[in-house]
C-alpha cells in the first residue's frame, strides 16, 4: 500500500506523538507498505525557524529508523506503483546519525525554499483571485459559467485537457512536451492527473465570482482563510499521488475535490484524515 500525506496532515505527524506512533506501528506490521512525504509539503511544513525545523527533522528520523525504507520523501511517485522518484537533497538516510550543527545546514535550507514557495503561493493566489477579470481582459467578457460548467463536467473534453495541460507543460521545465503527452496520456499518469485538475481550477476560477453552481464552488479558490492561498500546491500533491492508495489530508475543500474526480475515475487513491486513518489501520487494540 502507497500512502501520500499533504502538508496540514504532517503538522499532525510531527506534533501528536500518539498519531505518529500509530502510524509507525502500523508501517511495522505492513513491511511492503510505504509512507511518502512529498516535498511540497515538506518544504511547507519545515520552512519555520532552525528550531522547530531541526526538531521536525528529528522526529522524522525517528520515523525512518522505526520502519527503514518505508518513510521516504518523494519527488514524485512514479509510473510503476513500487518505485518512486526521491529527493536525493531531502535524502533521510543521509541525516542518520546527524549533530545539531549537521541537521542545522539542511533546516536553513528548507527555510529558503519555503520562502520561495511562500512567493509562488502568492502569485497563484493572485491569479485565481483575478481570473474572471482577466478572462474578461483578454477576451472582452468572462467566461460564461454554463459554457464552464459543460467543459468541468464533460470527462472527455479535449478542450480542457489543453487548457489544464500548458501548466504542467510549463512546471515540466523541459521536460514533457504537449506532443508527447497527447500521443500517450497514460504514460505520465502525474502530468494527466495535474492535467484534470488544472484545466477545472482554471475555469472555475474565470467565471463571475457572482455565479452559482455546485461543480464550480468545488474548483473555485477558496478565501485565503479556508486556506485558498495553497490550491495549487493542493493541486499538485493530489497528482504526486496519482499512483498511491490513500491520501491522508485535513483539508475538506481539497478532499472534496480529490472525490469529485474520484467518483468519475479520475484518480484512483482515497482521502482520508490522519485520524481516520489511524483509527481504521491502528486500532487502540490491536496486540
Amino acid at each position: 500500500m502507497i500512502v501520500v500525506i499533504d502538508s496540514g496532515s504532517l503538522i499532525n505527524v510531527f506534533d501528536q506523538t500518539p498519531q505518529r506512533q500509530k502510524l509507525v506501528t502500523w508501517l511495522q506490521r505492513n513491511p511492503a507498505s510505504s509512507l511518502y512525504l512529498p516535498t511540497l509539503a515538506m518544504e511547507e511544513v519545515l520552512g519555520l525557524d532552525d528550531a522547530v525545523v531541526v526538531a521536525r527533522l528529528r522526529v522524522m528520523l525517528e520515523m525512518y529508523q522505526a520502519a527503514p525504507r518505508q518513510v521516504l520523501i518523494a519527488a514524485e511517485i512514479d509510473r510503476q506503483p513500487t518505485t518512486v522518484a526521491e529527493e536525493a537533497s531531502y535524502s533521510l538516510a543521509s541525516l542518520v546519525g546527524a549533530d545539531q550543527d549537521t541537521l542545522l545546514s539542511p533546516a536553513r535550507a528548507l527555510r529558503q525554499i519555503a520562502v520561495q514557495a511562500s512567493l509562488g503561493k502568492d502569485f497563484g493566489f493572485h491569479s485565481d483571485r483575478t481570473g474572471a477579470e482577466d478572462h474578461a481582459k483578454l477576451f472582452g467578457a468572462p467566461l460564461d459559467a454554463e459554457t464552464a460548467v459543460a467543459i468541468i463536467e464533460d470527462p472527455n473534453s479535449a478542450t480542457g485537457l489543453l487548457l489544464g495541460l500548458a501548466p504542467v507543460v510549463a512546471l515540466s521545465g523541459g521536460r514533457l512536451t504537449e506532443e508527447d503527452f497527447l500521443a500517450a496520456p497514460s504514460r505520465y499518469p502525474v502530468a494527466n492527473l495535474l492535467a484534470h485538475f488544472a484545466c477545472r481550477h482554471l475555469l472555475a476560477n474565470q467565471v463571475p465570482h457572482t455565479a452559482g453552481h455546485a461543480v464550480i464552488a468545488i474548483f473555485r479558490t477558496k478565501s485565503e482563510k479556508r486556506g485558498g492561498r495553497g490550491a495549487w500546491y493542493d493541486n499538485a500533491i493530489a497528482s504526486i499521488s496519482a499512483l498511491a492508495d490513500h491520501l491522508i489530508t485535513e483539508d475538506g475543500d481539497f478532499k472534496r475535490k480529490c472525490d469529485w474526480l474520484a467518483a468519475r475515475n479520475f484518480l484512483r487513491f482515497q482521502t482520508t484524515t490522519l485520524a481516520d486513518f489511524v483509527a481504521q489501520r491502528c486500532p487502540s487494540s490491536m496486540p
